[in-house]
């Protein structure tokens, strides 16, 4: 296991239960725990919450239309007709 997901002594009251019922039955998002806990970072709950292998319960709001706003329709036709941009070719 990575040395990044190792756990302090310093946050070990942040059990599977506290950050279940507080994450799962409160949807509190890591930075509200964190700060209702006077947790340094919200990547340290964060970090403890995928150590217990908490799965995420929020999308994540910069992806949400990346796949929508990707898609485009072109035809094979119109595709071998457009020019490849400079630096793109085979």
């Amino acid at each position: 296991m990575n040395d990044i997901f190792k756990i302090d002594d310093e946050y070990s009251f942040l059990t599977e239960e506290l950050l279940t019922k507080e994450y799962i039955k409160n949807k509190l998002t890591d930075n509200q725990i964190a700060k209702k806990y006077n947790v340094k970072s919200k990547t340290t709950v964060w970090r403890r919450r995928k150590f217990l292998n908490i799965q995420n319960s929020f999308q994540n709001k910069s992806n949400q239309n990346a796949r929508k706003n990707r898609q485009f329709n072109i035809s094979k036709d119109d595709a071998s007709q457009q020019p490849l941009p400079k630096g793109r070719g085979l």
